[in-house]
């Protein structure tokens, strides 16, 4: 579903299973991705569009991608996941008081457990984890599970914005970050109840196998869809995953998850680029791509020449 593109970035922060890796090298084609330049009076960026969930498809990076990395020297991520920032993020985890029953109710909490317990995950705290923990960690399993992944850990070690940073840990590259790490928490606690209520529930049809997708689309070819750079695929795929849902909790959903986080990113874009400097940006695919508020759009509205860049 649309949601988990989001709501996984910060979810990798969350999974102790994350591990990071280097550039891939395989036979197969090199990837086109989904990359843009911005250029500026004072600076310059490339955006890279991350599936924070991978396959070996996507790999190696087509050659405009790794020259467009080995030509900047800052590069910039949606959030920090140091181990301090992390600790930030832990601390956040848990309810202050009350207890997850009071907010969820019982039969949706067992139904939680029920999953936790199928996916190998300690149960033993979870009366006392935030919503959007539980939101979280169900989004990156249900997404491996409809991309038909088995190995959640090697997928997640294959994500596009894991790939980016190993590669600049590893060439000693400047890092920066778009946001806070406890934005996260700050917007998912501001859910509505109903928006909260679905997520979970959604989640939860797809690891307890409640329900087997119906999209014309399926999400399995999103990574081949990556590694073509085939942007109208994607979109039809991401926008027909949620013909069914109450198009109110779509525009809550979309208006705090991908209109106001793109405003404040490109916003920040902006602060860099006017200082100067040449950046490589990797931030989930759907801030690039939803038409008319995307990073891209907003900046190219401010005065910046935006192009794609294709092999």
């Amino acid at each position: 579903m649309k949601k988990r593109l989001v709501i996984s970035a910060v979810a990798l922060v969350l999974c102790v299973a994350v591990v990071t890796t280097v550039l891939l090298t395989q036979t197969a084609a090199a990837s086109n991705g989904i990359l843009y330049r911005v250029s500026g009076p004072n600076g310059t960026a490339y955006l890279l569009g991350s599936l924070h969930i991978g396959t070996d498809v996507m790999y190696p990076f087509g050659d405009h991608i790794t020259q467009a990395m080995e030509e900047s020297d800052i590069f910039v991520f949606e959030s920090d996941s140091s181990e301090e920032s992390t600790q930030q993020l832990q601390a956040r985890m848990f309810l202050p008081d009350g207890t997850l029953r009071d907010i969820l109710g019982d039969t949706r909490v067992d139904r939680v457990r029920d999953a936790y317990q199928t996916l190998g995950i300690r149960s033993d705290s979870i009366n006392q984890q935030q919503p959007w923990v539980v939101i979280s960690i169900l989004a990156v399993y249900a997404t491996a599970n409809e991309m038909g992944i088995g190995n959640v850990q090697k997928s997640l070690s294959l994500g596009v914005d894991n790939t980016v940073k190993a590669y600049a840990e590893k060439h000693n590259k400047q890092l920066r970050y778009l946001e806070l790490v406890t934005d996260y928490p700050d917007m998912m606690e501001s859910f509505s109840p109903e928006l909260i209520d679905y997520l979970i529930d959604d989640e939860l049809s797809w690891i307890l196998k409640e329900k087997q997708t119906t999209q014309p689309a399926d999400m399995k070819d999103w990574p081949l869809y990556w590694q073509k750079g085939d942007v109208e695929s994607f979109w039809n795929s991401y926008t027909q995953s949620t013909d069914d849902t109450d198009p109110q909790l779509i525009e809550e959903y979309d208006d705090k998850l991908l209109v106001q986080r793109n405003l404040r990113m490109a916003e920040q874009l902006d602060e860099m680029l006017t200082d100067g400097g040449h950046y490589f940006v990797t931030v989930g695919l759907l801030h690039l791509i939803v038409p008319g508020s995307s990073i891209p759009d907003l900046l190219e509205q401010q005065g910046y020449t935006v192009v794609r860049i294709e092999q």
